[in-house]
């Protein structure tokens, strides 16, 4: 029987599988490198999920327990649209910013950094499907420093701009 924690892990680890291989994918054409890279990273948490399978308690060794995993998500979730650092987050899961990085690492496959940013992505893709607000707002109530800051980072992730991806969620949404 899987409790609520290692449930809420397992989808952590879902949903990282997910953007490593959807990113892979995009990146296929045009940087094989990348997209590699991703594959690469996508096998890494694999393995270390075979790993949990194996240790007592279904935890990887060295990793985030499911009940430090959730104040960090919490945290992330509350305070969205505020500065957040490594530190905080660490103290959040109650451990040094070095080894909560490292432990973050091997249970996600993504530093804090990487999963903030996706974070703040995805509310960004929440709020211009469900706003009207201007790409400029939407960036700061995401955390970001500017629309600029956005821009690059959304395309970064998603291999468009923010405006076009609005753009075609608007058109397919009308075409359904």
């Amino acid at each position: 029987m899987q409790t609520q924690g290692n449930a809420a892990m397992a989808d952590d680890v879902s949903h990282a599988l997910s953007a490593l291989l959807v990113e892979a994918q995009k990146s296929l054409q045009r940087n094989p490198s990348t997209a590699e890279r991703c594959i690469g990273r996508a096998v890494d948490i694999l393995a270390r999920a075979a790993k949990a399978k194996e240790a007592p308690a279904g935890l990887i060794p060295d990793s985030l327990p499911p009940w430090r995993m959730k104040r960090v998500r919490e945290l992330v979730q509350n305070r969205l649209d505020e500065e957040l650092t490594c530190g905080d987050l660490a103290q959040a899961a109650g451990l040094s910013p070095s080894r909560f990085g490292r432990a973050f690492k091997t249970s996600l496959g993504l530093s804090p950094h990487q999963y903030l940013m996706r974070a703040r992505i995805e509310r960004a893709k929440m709020l211009m499907l469900t706003s009207v607000d201007g790409l400029s707002d939407i960036a700061l109530a995401c955390g970001l420093a500017d629309q600029s800051h956005f821009s690059r980072l959304f395309s970064r992730l998603e291999n468009e701009t923010p405006a076009t991806w609005r753009r075609r969620q608007t058109l397919e949404g009308a075409l359904r």
